[in-house]
């Protein structure tokens, strides 16, 4: 999964500097950072919504709505 090879990857950034491990950080890299938090962002609502719609679906079709 490529979120979840970016967050490692970010991760790792985030640790080597904790360590003492200094880098420059670019404009391309902040929006890098930027792209990679919002992706993650929605993949978690959009994973919501679609439960959410399958749980209300199945009520609905429970009671005789659907």
């Amino acid at each position: 999964d490529s979120i979840v090879s970016a967050h490692r990857e970010q991760t790792n950034l985030l640790a080597e500097e904790a360590y003492g491990d200094n880098f420059e950080v670019s404009f391309i890299m902040i929006h890098g950072q930027d792209t990679l938090m919002t992706t993650m962002l929605l993949y978690d609502q959009v994973k919501f919504f679609i439960d959410e719609y399958e749980r209300i679906r199945k009520i609905e079709e429970h009671i005789g709505l659907q």
